[in-house]
């Protein structure tokens, strides 16, 4: 049998414009970072930060885990060419995602339209009984 998880979060664009260069080195993957410098619009670089953000949140909900238990740094938000996001887990966070939910999968939608960044993340794991 399948089980689920599920988190959902919203995150203020506005309150990610002021985000400091310290907490973004702090929480943010480093290749989430270098992302955010590379863009040059405020806007669409709030946008960004502020749904990342709400995706890390909306996973560590879906974990049962408070932010402070996860080391958001280990958390990354990738997207596809064609834009579809996508978690990768690194270090300590991988170790303890495998052990918790064995042959786990992390999916996430995300959405932002000003004021508000949001995430959904959604873990599956366990196997399917399929009863014949």
């Amino acid at each position: 049998m399948t089980s689920f998880r599920v988190g959902i979060d919203a995150v203020s664009i506005s309150r990610a414009r002021k985000l400091s260069g310290h907490f973004i080195a702090s929480y943010y993957h480093p290749d989430e970072v270098a992302k955010a410098r590379s863009i040059g619009n405020e806007q669409l670089r709030a946008q960004y930060l502020a749904s990342r953000f709400a995706v890390k949140e909306a996973y560590c909900k879906a974990c049962s885990k408070g932010i402070f238990d996860t080391t958001l740094r280990e958390i990354q938000v990738v997207s596809s060419p064609s834009g579809q996001p996508s978690v990768v887990l690194h270090g300590r966070e991988l170790e303890r995602f495998n052990s918790a939910y064995p042959g786990g999968n992390i999916q996430v939608s995300i959405t932002h339209e000003d004021p508000l960044a949001v995430a959904v993340v959604l873990i599956s794991f366990g196997e399917v009984n399929v009863a014949n």
